[in-house]
């Protein structure tokens, strides 16, 4: 049930934020299909020896889950993941029954250890970009946590938005920033900077990213 209670709604860091998004309609982020980039990414993947034809794939804050279906139909195997309970029924509307692709209910700041090191890639279109700053590090712990070593993160980062960090989500991720969040546990294989055309859209730019999960992590998390 929607609640206007002062405090509940206001931050991104809740996920009752992002179920009220999802109740009230206002799933502005969703492209209505993948990213155009998603393909151009798994074949830069491939083309450096990684993600063959039934590899584990995980895609945190899947929402309806395009990516993750799209991946399924590559031949992945995708377990694509939600923190919302109305956005994973919303996929399973669209996608339930596809082949190699489940679909659960998770919180994506959280290692799960079943995934640990389970996977050989992971799917990141706009989660980050929806977290503010303080739940980043989480995040990447969490996504370090869950990929092999020598695995890949496939990742969109909105690097320039048109809107403050007061109005977001979304919010920028610019490279400079993403270096410092990843390099210790990660390291930058592929960059490609986007102009997203339209005045209707926040997003102003975006990157496709792959990152390779380094077999330790620099700085161990404290």
């Amino acid at each position: 049930m929607h609640t206007d209670e002062p405090g509940l709604m206001a931050t991104a860091a809740s996920p009752l934020f992002w179920a009220d998004r999802w109740r009230t309609g206002k799933t502005g982020w969703d492209l209505g299909g993948p990213h155009p980039g998603l393909a151009a990414l798994v074949e830069e993947a491939q083309s450096h020896g990684s993600l063959p034809a039934g590899s584990r794939i995980l895609e945190p804050g899947c929402g309806r889950a395009h990516g993750g279906a799209a991946l399924a139909r590559q031949g992945f195997r995708v377990t694509a993941f939600d923190v919302t309970r109305e956005a994973i029924a919303a996929a399973r509307t669209l996608y339930e029954g596809v082949p190699g692709l489940e679909l659960v209910v998770q919180d994506a700041l959280l290692p799960v250890p079943e995934w640990r090191a389970g996977f050989q890639g992971i799917y990141d279109r706009a989660m980050l970009c929806a977290l503010p700053g303080a739940l980043r590090q989480s995040y990447v712990r969490a996504c370090f946590d869950h990929l092999e070593p020598g695995g890949l993160l496939l990742t969109i980062p909105f690097t320039e938005v048109k809107i403050s960090a007061a109005e977001g989500p979304p919010f920028a991720v610019p490279m400079a920033a993403l270096a410092e969040l990843l390099l210790p546990g990660f390291s930058l294989i592929h960059a490609q900077e986007i102009v997203v055309p339209g005045d209707e859209t926040k997003v102003a730019k975006e990157t496709l990213c792959l990152w390779r999960r380094r077999p330790k992590a620099l700085v161990e998390s404290t």
